[in-house]
């Protein structure tokens, strides 16, 4: 990857640019946050109450777009310093829209993407580059840092059988159900705690290098990257 013009600074304060609808034409306008803290993080991924229906042997995530709505909200609160684009306002907090606070938090602060590439095939008559076990897996993330879109660097060492298991066992939902009378009940929503500060925690185990931070890598970063990573290992299990 070629060496970054620009770091993501997790310190640093963020400029959001949105782009919004106003009175039937697109605005551009710009909200401006603090330093997004891992604790904050964590906080607003616990409000957002990730839902599933128990029906039968059937599990289904419900869609939770008010409790969603009401955590952007929260998290745009916590954070917002300012904006510009808008009328000035005393109560300027208080007075900014709602779907513009969700869109600046979903579409521009937490804005990060593993990017996904199809695996390139040595040629016929190519020499292919021998597998070494040492350098384990690379993943990028695609992100914004004060409007300007940036890819980071996450290399990862090879996970181990112990490593898959402990990703397995976080990941499954069954683990998390409440069980009634020793067997899961015929029909219930129940609340799935955030797996956000597990899979970060995982993350800073298989880590070995990162590129394009000028300072520690935010949680948000790390779920991502460690998701992608083990999705990629999911998929070249099935092509085995």
């Amino acid at each position: 990857m070629k060496e970054p013009t620009q770091f993501f600074d997790a310190d640093a304060e963020q400029r959001v640019e949105l782009t919004i609808q106003y009175r039937g034409t697109e605005r551009a306008v710009t909200h401006r946050f603090a330093p997004l803290t891992d604790e904050l993080f964590f906080q607003y991924e616990q409000r957002k109450k990730t839902r599933v229906q128990v029906s039968g042997q059937e599990l289904l995530v419900v869609r939770n777009d008010d409790e969603e709505l009401a955590a952007a909200e929260w998290l745009w609160n916590e954070l917002a310093l300012g904006r510009d684009g808008y009328v000035p306002r005393d109560d300027w907090r208080e007075r900014t829209n709602v779907m513009d606070k969700a869109q600046a938090i979903a579409e521009g602060l937490l804005a990060a993407y593993a990017v996904r590439s199809e695996t390139a095939l040595a040629r016929e008559g190519e020499a292919a580059e021998l597998v070494d076990d040492d350098l384990g897996t690379e993943i990028e993330l695609d992100c914004l840092f004060n409007g300007n879109a940036l890819t980071t660097r996450h290399a990862f060492r090879a996970p181990t059988a112990a490593d898959v298991k402990a990703f397995d066992r976080l990941m499954r939902v069954a683990d998390n159900v409440i069980e009634r009378g020793g067997r899961r009940p015929q029909s219930a929503q129940l609340v799935i705690p955030s797996k956000a500060q597990e899979l970060a925690g995982l993350y800073d185990e298989l880590i070995v290098d990162t590129e394009g931070y000028a300072g520690r890598v935010p949680a948000y970063h790390k779920r991502e990257a460690v998701l992608e990573l083990f999705a990629r290992e999911a998929r070249v299990t099935e092509k085995k």
